[in-house]
């Protein structure tokens, strides 16, 4: 209720403040261009976007937070439309149901909601196939040692790359009880599951994050007329998103040395001892484990079968309908060959969004015809699950809808414009990604990854072309990948340690510890990270080559560890 009386306080007093500096601007009606608006307006045109990361901070509620964001937008807009109160209320209307019908009407922006919600269902439907627990049960039963627990922990979240909330529910479950066995603590296999599921989907290519992803990079991208492809963008971004690949290699660090440090230790040391599970998961009834482990062969068949044809349906749709509209528009010659510039510029030109709809109806498909032919469930079972999934995922496309909505009134406001001004006459080139992913990190913790998706990228990207037409002294295309993998990974960096994020909280009840000793315990590691791909933004901004970057944090993360970790055992 504090919460919610200081957030209400708050936002009237900055709407109150806004509405007087707006006011105190003078007519700025005749203004068509959003340029000239941005420039004129100068901070009032930032309020929608302070205001959404404010409210974010103050509620823990990102609908809520986007929401006021877009609403302050567009009383902005129309008090600079209007020239007398009566006329206040109709250039309100206006101007709400313009962003409203921009969003809403877009066949791009559907396609991706339809995205969401059919892989939403999909992966429900595989869930209660219980292929991937039928195969992490395979892979666990000659797991004998803590060493072997993690890197099998590891390699299975790697393999569940489709989603995060599926990785958290299946690996979790799955490695506790090999974890009991061996006297690995819930809070190790916490770590393990939670560090190989946002950074893991985020970077996949088939998953249920990439249509958020893309769909931020094509609000970037719209506002500075750019006629790259988000998709090709977006891949291009993979070998810079830094914290999300540290992430998954210290997992694989951790578990080699097998030495911890800081509140891991302690836990690690409890379980040696005995004792896997804390005295206060044991009060929430946290202990139990229980695991489906019938028909094993025909639910790994179904599970895996469904999301294998998924990955390989969309990939070749990806390159043949992409090559096909590449040839059409003279990018590529109509013999090119098979190559990887060939399949890099197929993918830039495929609808992605569609055909990756494809492939999962293709994969529920598959999934349902199969399990209730082996007798998994029935088809009303699965078609209440497809709905359920999708229905999971309803408020992740309010979310994204939102979204859309405060971007397009930061386009009419011209924000980007005054804010890259700002920066970009202030700070070098060199700092832009290191700034972007520090802020990244600090919007997300309470923002979470798709709500700090939305509000940075529609200032990250145009920064990032501003500072190339001023020009920078590395490849543009690396340069532009940089500034949106530094978004990418630091908006991860928030639903990695927060302790309100939907995924920080399945990782831990997945695994059976409680949430906030999952955040103690993971929090000092996932800093390390965040540290070490800060210094690989600035390594390779000065031009380090990315192969020796790679190395080098490797060599950083077993040093913290050698020097900082002690072994459990001991």
């Amino acid at each position: 209720m504090k919460h919610k009386k200081a957030a209400v306080g708050l936002l009237a007093v900055i709407l109150i403040a806004t509405i007087a500096m707006t006011l105190n601007k003078g007519d700025l009606s005749t203004i068509s261009d959003t340029e000239v608006l941005g420039k004129k307006l100068g901070f009032i045109s930032m309020i929608p976007t302070i205001l959404a990361v404010l409210m974010s901070f103050v509620t823990s509620n990102v609908l809520f937070a986007l929401l006021v964001g877009f609403l302050s937008g567009v009383l902005i807009l129309a008090i600079t439309a209007s020239n007398t109160f009566g006329t206040f209320l109709p250039a309100f209307l206006s101007q709400f149901w313009t962003d409203f019908s921009n969003v809403f009407f877009d066949l791009e922006k559907i396609k991706i909601a339809v995205l969401c919600l059919t892989v939403g269902g999909m992966v429900e439907v595989v869930r209660l196939s219980g292929g991937f627990e039928a195969l992490a049960l395979k892979l666990t039963k000659k797991i004998d040692t803590p060493r072997k627990c993690g890197l099998i922990g590891g390699l299975m979240g790697c393999i569940i790359f489709f989603d995060d909330y599926a990785n958290a529910l299946i690996v979790g479950p799955v490695m506790r009880s090999i974890g009991d066995k061996i006297r690995v603590s819930r809070e190790k296999i916490a770590y393990i599951v939670d560090s190989t599921a946002a950074p893991v989907t985020g970077i996949a290519i088939v998953s249920s994050w990439v249509a958020v992803e893309v769909g931020a990079i094509n609000n970037g991208l719209e506002i500075v007329g750019s006629d790259i492809r988000g998709f090709a963008l977006f891949l291009s971004s993979i070998p810079y998103t830094f914290y999300c690949l540290f992430c998954i290699l210290i997992v694989f660090v951790n578990s080699m040395t097998q030495r911890d440090f800081g509140p891991m230790l302690k836990a690690e040391r409890r379980a040696r001892r005995g004792s896997t599970v804390s005295d206060e998961a044991k009060k929430m009834g946290l202990e139990k484990t229980s695991i489906v482990t019938d028909k094993q062969n025909k639910r790994i068949f179904v599970g895996v079968g469904s999301i294998l044809l998924l990955v390989i349906l969309s990939i070749t749709l990806f390159y043949l309908t992409g090559k096909t509209a590449a040839i059409a528009d003279g990018e590529l010659a109509g013999n090119a060959p098979f190559s990887l510039n060939t399949v890099i510029t197929a993918f830039g030109y495929a609808d992605t969004m569609l055909l990756v709809t494809i492939g999962a109806l293709a994969g529920t498909l598959f999934a349902i015809i199969f399990g209730c032919n082996y007798g998994l469930f029935t088809w009303k079972e699965s078609c209440t699950a497809f709905l359920k999934g999708a229905k999971d995922l309803l408020e992740t496309v309010f979310l994204l809808f939102l979204a859309w909505c405060l971007a397009d009134t930061i386009n009419y406001l011209g924000t980007t414009y005054y804010a890259v001004e700002i920066i970009s006459a202030s700070v070098s080139w060199k700092l832009v990604p290191l700034l972007i992913f520090l802020a990244c990190c600090v919007i997300s913790f309470a923002a979470g990854s798709y709500g700090c998706f939305f509000v940075v990228m529609p200032l990250a990207i145009p920064l990032a072309f501003r500072m190339l037409e001023l020009g920078v002294g590395i490849d543009p295309s690396v340069f532009l990948s940089v500034c949106v993998g530094s978004v990418m990974g630091g908006s991860i960096f928030g639903d990695h340690c927060s302790p309100v994020t939907d995924c920080t909280i399945l990782s831990s009840i997945g695994s059976g510890c409680t949430t906030m000793e999952h955040v103690f315990t993971q929090l000092p590691y996932a800093i390390i990270t965040a540290i070490i791909s800060a210094m690989a933004v600035t390594a390779t901004v000065f031009g380090m080559n990315l192969l020796l970057i790679f190395i080098a944090a490797i060599a950083i993360q077993i040093a913290v560890f050698m020097v900082l970790g002690k072994d459990a055992e001991k």
